[in-house]
């Protein structure tokens, strides 16, 4: 079935996303609510007017948890070092440590802010280096918008430069292409 490229189609594709950020933004409905009614309403749309079929549907809902658990498991552990750092002090023994080895707060911002944040992104992922390092600019004494902002830049200069550990299991199932074939494909996709 070819589906017209149309503002109509474009803009069923987007509602999806749309209904979450009003969910949870305008209604204040937590991250479960609104992700529970987001997935409904993407699904609605998918079948309804995109006639998806639904085993196709149920295929890629069934992937989506597969691969849900893999970002969890990288996640979970993040906001579980966050918590105890928090909880035990941590991020205070790091602010006095760091500025013990220098007094330099633009230094201090770039070596947490860019360098730590692209370091953590390349042995992690998932942004969690943000997670990490934020508070860390929080407890410097940073305004909290840019706490997270300098981190988030710095975690998509990284991402340019690939994510070590978990990009490597996105590649298995190519071990059998030979590296012309791939080199093709990289460079006509540019």
């Amino acid at each position: 079935m070819d589906l017209p490229v149309d503002i109509l189609h474009w803009s069923l594709s987007i509602l999806p996303v749309i209904v979450l950020a009003f969910l949870l933004i305008q209604l204040r409905w937590t991250a479960q609510q609104a992700g529970a009614f987001g997935i409904f309403v993407a699904a609605a749309i998918a079948l309804f007017a995109f006639r998806t079929p639904f085993d196709t549907l149920a295929v890629a809902g069934a992937k989506g948890i597969w691969d849900a658990i893999f970002i969890l498991l990288v996640i979970w552990p993040a906001l579980l070092l966050y918590q105890i750092m928090d909880k035990s002090g941590g991020y205070e023994a790091m602010r006095q440590g760091i500025t013990r080895l220098s007094k330099n707060e633009l230094f201090i911002v770039v070596a947490l802010g860019w360098v730590f944040t692209s370091f953590l992104q390349g042995i992690d992922g998932f942004g969690t280096p943000i997670a990490i390092v934020a508070p860390l600019l929080v407890a410097f004494g940073l305004k909290p918008v840019y706490a997270v902002a300098i981190p988030i830049i710095a975690h998509i200069w990284a991402k340019f430069y690939g994510t070590l550990c978990q990009r490597r299991g996105k590649s298995r199932p190519l071990g059998g292409a030979k590296p012309g074939h791939l080199m093709l494909g990289v460079s006509s996709a540019g």
